[in-house]
């Protein structure tokens, strides 16, 4: 999968990146209003009857991709790229349907969609695939990746090679790591700069254990709950505190009802491009090849271009008055240490590869 990454990168840089526009063939549907996340069956008969999708000519095999999130989300814009890749590279033979704004489910259901076969593809956090393979979780130990070019080494590596392949088994596939980047802790208490200023704060948790035990060790009171569910339960109160990449409080609008913003390199959001494993069974070897390429390229692009989009989101919410912060120096290495014990329950849950995922950082700096 990542033998190609190296030279695609060359050529990429070279040759400037193309516009991520919905250009091509590619088939939105139809723009929804509210928060991300409708969930469940109704989402899906919705989405399928308040959208309109131009029928694919000839014989062309349907593609059918689904975001939580909305159309000119940081990461949506590389997914949207993908998308006119592989329409490019199979010649129109794959046309793909891009479903947005969380209109055929939440993440955890778009993947059970996929693993029956009602829908073809998706993006979506390591944490979030952990639910269906627990391994993937190791992407996501605490202050795991001190740098973006370090996490990109990983993840183009035989290590990244050997969490992809824990997903074998479960009806989808993955098929690259995208970039989601380091995350902002933000909440309406205070500014937040030491470990110590984490203590008591009621923060939202996903489901995976790691970043459970995570909010446990820095003295913090995780409840678990949806993103969907995030923007009422902080603006009614019930959680202070959330952790998330810039573009995810940008899409939701918590940074209106959040006062402080943290940068947070504790975390780092690493993306799974996944497909159905009965849709990528349709395909030719060469249709195959081609979605692999589209990946490789979308992956490329957007490494190049998301940081730039991160710094316009923290000047959007500079402009809406929000305190913005970093920890100081010293407590990242306090929170690590903090932090053992969820090395230690992923050493004994998932075995040496959590060993040997630090050696090879450690080798790195």
């Amino acid at each position: 999968m990542k033998k190609a990454m190296s030279i695609l990168l060359s050529a990429v840089m070279v040759l400037g990146m193309a516009s991520c526009g919905s250009g091509g063939g590619t088939t939105t549907a139809a723009e929804t209003t509210g928060a991300a996340g409708t969930t469940g069956a109704a989402a899906a008969t919705t989405a399928q009857a308040d959208t309109t999708k131009a029928e694919p000519s000839g014989d062309a095999i349907v593609c059918k991709l689904a975001l939580t999130v909305s159309a000119d989300h940081a990461y949506a814009k590389a997914y949207q790229k993908m998308a006119d890749l592989i329409e490019e590279k199979t010649g129109g033979a794959v046309k793909c349907e891009m479903y947005y704004d969380g209109q055929m489910g939440t993440d955890r259901e778009v993947i059970e969609s996929m693993q029956m076969g009602m829908m073809s593809g998706t993006m979506c956090s390591t944490n979030t695939f952990s639910i269906f393979a627990p391994g993937l979780e190791v992407f996501d130990l605490p202050a795991l990746f001190p740098t973006r070019e370090i996490a990109y080494a990983i993840q183009d590596g035989e290590l990244g090679q050997e969490v992809m392949d824990l997903l074998n088994g479960t009806g989808v596939t993955g098929y690259g790591f995208m970039e989601g980047g380091y995350y902002y802790l933000t909440n309406n208490k205070n500014e937040i700069t030491t470990m110590d200023q984490l203590k008591g704060l009621k923060v939202r948790s996903q489901e995976a254990t790691a970043q459970k035990m995570t909010w446990e060790c820095l003295g913090m009171l995780p409840t678990i709950m949806s993103f969907s569910e995030l923007f009422t339960a902080l603006q009614q109160g019930v959680i202070d505190s959330q952790c998330n990449i810039a573009p995810n409080v940008i899409n939701s609008k918590v940074y209106e009802v959040q006062k402080y913003v943290t940068d947070f390199p504790v975390m780092y959001m690493t993306l799974i491009v996944a497909f159905s494993d009965q849709f990528m069974n349709q395909l030719t070897d060469e249709q195959k090849q081609a979605v692999q390429e589209a990946v490789d390229e979308a992956i490329l692009w957007h490494r190049e271009n998301n940081q730039k989009l991160v710094e316009e989101d923290l000047k959007t919410m500079e402009a809406n008055g929000n305190v913005i912060s970093k920890l100081a120096d010293g407590e990242l290495d306090k929170i690590r240490e903090a932090c053992e014990p969820v090395y230690e329950y992923a050493l004994e849950a998932h075995g040496d590869i959590v060993t040997r995922l630090n050696d090879a950082v450690e080798a790195m700096k």
